[in-house]
């Protein structure tokens, strides 16, 4: 299965599936958020990609009759919405080959590449950066402790990490005890690089809960 990954340019957004985070449009491709489904409000997409449709029908929806097939996500297989086949009607004609997708269905993600900034003197200072693409992550004052471990060996927890996005959030048994956290992934590449604290349910363990715990094999220290 080949599963596209989006690239944005400087300040936008990406919309996902809810469930497993696969990209599937962007907000520059929105042609209208003012449409409907039986689960509330839904966008009208000029460009999709990651999905599946299923077998075309006549649908009778509020502005008339259309050849629609409900589309799928192409990784997980949750229905998203719907893509439009054929418009009956002349005044519909340009929905034609767009998409409907679900608000309840997708995740909006802002995408913002971000330059650190170090402060003080120009040099001596250290930041840390995606080992594949090179984009910056976070700065060495945001370290909490050096000391965690993945099951990629060592790893660290920062306080402050940026141009990263996050996976569902789900209970996971870690060393320390049972926390709700979200895998992490760089903005640019998309590699995975650990994991965000969202709870956690140990009194002693509250410290981490929106922290960042980043693999020392995925990050690469830079001096400035």
């Amino acid at each position: 299965m080949n599963i596209i990954q989006l690239k944005l340019m400087g300040e936008q957004s990406l919309y996902s599936c809810f469930k497993c985070r696969t990209h599937l449009s962007r907000n520059v491709d929105i042609i209208s958020k003012s449409f409907q489904s039986n689960n509330g409000r839904a966008f009208l997409f000029s460009h999709v990609v990651n999905i599946k449709t299923g077998p075309q029908e006549d649908r009778q929806l509020i502005t008339g009759l259309y050849l629609v097939a409900d589309v799928f996500c192409s990784y997980c297989g949750q229905k998203l919405g719907w893509k439009y086949e054929k418009a009956y009607e002349e005044s519909q004609k340009y929905k034609e080959g767009k998409v409907i997708l679900e608000d309840i269905k997708i995740v909006e993600e802002i995408w913002i590449t971000t330059k650190l900034k170090l402060m003080g003197d120009k040099t001596g200072h250290r930041m840390y950066s995606c080992f594949q693409c090179g984009t910056p992550l976070s700065r060495h004052d945001d370290i909490v402790s050096k000391s965690f471990q993945s099951t990629k060996g060592r790893a660290f927890l920062f306080s402050h990490v940026m141009n990263t996005k996050t996976g569902a959030r789900e209970d996971r048994q870690l060393i320390t005890g049972l926390h709700l956290v979200a895998d992490v992934y760089c903005a640019d590449c998309g590699v995975s690089l650990g994991w965000k604290y969202e709870k956690a349910y140990e009194e002693s363990q509250k410290y981490k809960e929106g922290k960042v715990v980043l693999e020392k094999i995925k990050i690469v220290e830079e001096k400035w």
